[in-house]
């Protein structure tokens, strides 16, 4: 038995073969209006009618398949721009509005605030009693307390340092 190629012992000339319009749309999944929508974009031509070459179909065929996607990639680049450009128009209009606040601005009202807060805090146990144990049993509570907040105010300060936006509720 002699050995053929894939369409048998005989050499089919692809560049030559003409199918229908109905082949086409079997062979390339297509429907007859987008078979035409191609046609008329240029991507492929008939050879007469309901005849199409092909390697002609096949090519043209790939050939608006990698135009749409470099069109998609180049559609979302352009939106990602745009997306960029609106957020900066956002964020001028706003500092000119006065609606912004510099970082370090915010965290020293933050620590002019807080600080003294503090301070009278740290007197606070003495202010109520002078019993020893239940002093130290206050401070030890007080202590807790700002422990508690002074790393929640630590984490919102590390998201707005970083960009992003402060949730006082998850901080």
């Amino acid at each position: 038995m002699k050995k053929g190629n894939a369409t048998g012992s005989r050499n089919v000339d692809l560049a030559g073969l003409v199918i229908s319009t109905k082949q086409a749309g079997v062979l390339l999944k297509l429907t007859q209006p987008r078979l035409s929508q191609l046609e008329t974009a240029g991507w492929i031509a008939r050879v007469g009618p309901g005849r199409w070459r092909l390697l002609d179909l096949v090519q043209g065929y790939i050939a608006s398949l990698k135009d749409e996607t470099k069109r998609n990639s180049q559609t979302v680049s352009l939106s990602r721009v745009q997306i960029a450009r609106a957020v900066a128009i956002e964020q001028k209009t706003a500092r000119e509005a006065g609606q912004t606040v510099d970082i370090s601005d915010a965290l020293a009202f933050v620590d002019d605030i807080v600080g003294p807060l503090m301070a009278d805090m740290d007197g606070f146990p003495a202010r109520v009693t002078r019993d020893m144990p239940m002093r130290r049993k206050i401070e030890v509570e007080l202590n807790d307390l700002r422990t508690r907040h002074a790393d929640r105010l630590d984490k919102a300060a590390d998201v707005l340092q970083t960009g992003g936006e402060a949730d006082p509720a998850s901080a």
